[in-house]
């Protein structure tokens, strides 16, 4: 069984309610969310995964409602139709550990939530870009695309190879004003962390303004030497 979205405007959101099995989810040429809610026994088990294909999406969030019983523990994103994929969002309450990306097309997958564990893009052949916010413990795996991730906080027991491909490592920290002091280096100030990052052929050090939410002038206060492999 499929439930497909598409031809959505960006106020095109769809829902479908106590759906009985798991379905395959398709987002196709549009930019509305969509969200399933399914019903207790249909993610009911510890291993559901939930696939998702992806083509011409501009925007959107995709959602998998938890039940009282169950969720959804894996995402399975197949990216195609050539051109980059983007979506907003995946929301999939704390029990989402893994989403895997395969397909031949780019895909932007907004923010990975602090509760994945792993973000599997081995298979994807043309490159994911991705926010790691508040995820310490995260284990990516890049494709043979062009990976861009921004990381937000450090690593404390996880790892990102980005392979291969022309890959990008932003760190980015949101400081008070346009004064404060960056502190996004400190992501990896250690050999330890920043052994914890290959694959990477470029590096930025990113700051936001949460005052005004504007880009400002990067106050880093430190010196490190990074090697990219």
């Amino acid at each position: 069984t499929t439930i497909a979205l598409a031809g959505s405007s960006a106020s095109g959101d769809t829902a479908f309610a106590n759906v009985k099995n798991l379905v395959a989810a398709k987002m196709h040429f549009g930019a509305g969310d969509l969200s399933l809610t399914y019903a207790d026994a249909a993610i009911a088990g510890t291993a559901d995964t939930q696939t998702l294909e992806l083509t011409g999406v501009t925007g959107g969030t995709f959602t998998a409602q938890p039940t009282a019983t169950g969720d959804v523990e894996t995402v399975a994103i197949n990216s195609v139709g050539g051109v980059r994929n983007v979506l907003t969002g995946i929301s999939i309450t704390t029990n989402l550990k893994n989403i895997t990306v395969s397909g031949d097309t780019a895909v932007t997958l907004g923010t990975i939530g602090a509760a994945v564990t792993k973000l599997d893009a081995s298979t994807s052949t043309n490159g994911i870009t991705a926010t790691l916010a508040s995820t310490s413990t995260i284990t990516v795996t890049g494709g043979a695309g062009n990976d861009a991730l921004t990381v937000t906080n450090p690593l404390t027991t996880g790892s990102i190879n980005a392979g291969n491909g022309t890959d990008s490592l932003t760190l980015k920290d949101t400081v008070a004003n346009a004064t404060s002091t960056n502190t996004a280096d400190t992501i990896i100030n250690t050999t330890a962390l920043g052994a914890k990052y290959t694959g990477f052929e470029t590096l930025n050090i990113s700051q936001t303004d949460g005052g005004n939410a504007t880009t400002v002038t990067a106050y880093i206060d430190r010196s490190q030497d990074v090697s990219l492999v």
